[in-house]
């Protein structure tokens, strides 16, 4: 699964880089989540890196779930309730969580049609399930395929483009530090034993 996130990854590279020729200011925590979402696992990228915004809303989205998910985690007897509010309030259309299951839904009957290469462990996560479907599909759905690639972006993305802000921000925090990865970086390039991609296996 590691070539398709290597892709994404060299995207992102390129786009820092214009931004470090033209000088504009950005937001690292959007573009590292553009990132994430790109990366989470489907056979394609969703486009946020490419087009630089919040696609449909799919983040704000995300966002909204979690604040909803705080209080009502707390306050559970009022969730029938207010959830029904909130759906009766919702704008409709291809936008959000919509959109987020509209584009699942889509990108399974792509790969389906184009026989793409399905194994186990392989490529990205939603070709690893659909594989595991077609072995099994009896005890492994397709609407199980749906539901784990739904589950893993909402719950995969945030949490990894949070994870990668905080490491730039803690690195630009402790210039000490940074200095010292910056140094052995060189160091590993002076000695031919830098890697712009680093593989599981080769680490």
């Amino acid at each position: 699964m590691e070539k398709p996130v290597d892709m994404i990854t060299e995207a992102l590279f390129d786009k820092f880089s214009g931004f470090a020729e033209t000088g504009e200011v950005i937001e690292m925590f959007d573009w590292l989540q553009y990132f994430a979402f790109d990366t989470i696992g489907f056979g394609k990228p969703f486009g946020f890196l490419q087009t630089g915004q919040d696609i449909s809303n799919v983040m704000k989205t995300i966002h909204s779930y979690s604040r909803y998910g705080a209080v009502i985690g707390v306050f559970a007897e009022w969730h029938p309730t207010v959830f029904k509010m909130l759906t009766a309030l919702a704008s409709g259309g291809d936008v959000g969580m919509a959109y987020l299951s509209k584009f699942t839904t889509q990108t399974i009957k792509e790969l389906g049609e184009t026989g793409h290469d399905l194994k186990e462990g392989e490529n990205d996560l939603l070709s690893s399930l659909l594989a595991k479907h077609q072995r099994n599909p009896e005890v492994f759905t397709i609407a199980d395929v749906h539901h784990h690639t739904l589950s893993n972006v909402v719950g995969g993305a945030e949490t990894t483009g949070i994870t990668l802000s905080a490491a730039v921000y803690y690195l630009w925090k402790n210039p000490r530090t940074l200095s010292k990865l910056r140094q052995e970086l060189d160091a590993r390039r002076s000695a031919g034993k830098f890697q712009d991609f680093v593989t599981v296996k080769g680490m």
